[in-house]
């Protein structure tokens, strides 16, 4: 009958399985018809903004290493070129110090040979130097015991020459060289202090010895003197000199001068000598 429902057959679990009741269900949505949620939309986009941040963040992880492994790669190469630089730079020393100690030495043989050519000139021209024949007596007077000094005229210097040091430069035949030299309107001259020699080792009066007893009570020494022989000297020798620089032995005892001397006037000069002697200790 139309627009009538039929009823449903009352239920029965031994009823056929064609009389098995089935429950409508809800037709699916229409995806072109029907509208997204907006809480999915929401996830969604969520969802893709993680992604994105991850991709980029492994990105820039990538990059960073990758320049950091091209700068390592730089330094690397950078600190080999300073090694060669380096390398380089001690060759180049080594090679400037060696030439430096060449210069060195040429200039030294340089000087050497300057040195030796103006030695051998200067050789050459002392051939022509000569002193007098006789050297003089300084006022033919004795200094000391055995002291004379003597003087000469040096002759023969070439104008370009340093006269004094030709003069200390020159020997002489019989005095050898100057003590000192000196130069005046007449020339360069020479000075010997010769200390060896004959005509002033004056000595003491043979037998004029005298005893004269202890010094003082309890002294301990006994006072010697002895004249000094002035026959055939001249008068301007410096014979208070001569008398504290001579020696003299006497009572098996050497003594290279007097302990003082006594000028008594009118060629009286006496060296004295205190000795030590037990028998004055009284």
């Amino acid at each position: 009958m139309s627009g009538t429902q039929t009823p449903a057959p009352p239920y029965s679990p031994h009823a056929p399985s064609y009389y098995s009741y089935t429950r409508p269900t809800t037709e699916p949505a229409n995806p072109a018809t029907e509208e997204t949620p907006l809480v999915a939309s929401t996830v969604d986009d969520k969802s893709d903004s993680t992604r994105w941040r991850v991709w980029v963040t492994v990105v820039a992880y990538i990059v960073i290493i990758c320049t950091w492994i091209s700068a390592s790669q730089d330094v690397d190469s950078a600190h080999a070129e300073w090694e060669k630089l380096e390398l380089h730079r001690a060759l180049v020393e080594d090679e400037v110090e060696a030439f430096k100690q060449q210069e060195h030495e040429i200039q030294r043989r340089i000087r050497d040979l300057e040195a030796k050519e103006k030695a051998q000139d200067e050789s050459r021209k002392m051939l022509t130097i000569f002193w007098d024949v006789e050297p003089v007596k300084r006022e033919n007077y004795c200094a000391a015991y055995g002291v004379q000094y003597y003087f000469s005229r040096l002759h023969g210097v070439p104008p370009e020459f340093d006269g004094a040091r030709a003069c200390s430069k020159k020997a002489h035949p019989e005095l050898g060289f100057p003590t000192w030299c000196g130069k005046d309107e007449w020339g360069v001259h020479g000075h010997w202090r010769v200390t060896d020699d004959p005509g002033c080792k004056i000595s003491w009066q043979i037998d004029s010895l005298k005893n004269e007893g202890c010094t003082a009570a309890g002294s301990g020494k006994r006072r010697y003197e002895q004249h000094m022989e002035r026959l055939l000297h001249h008068s301007a020798d410096d014979w208070f000199s001569i008398c504290t620089t001579a020696p003299t032995d006497f009572h098996g005892l050497h003594f290279d001068k007097p302990d003082y001397c006594s000028d008594r006037g009118h060629g009286e000069m006496f060296g004295v000598w205190e000795v030590e002697d037990r028998e004055c200790l009284d």
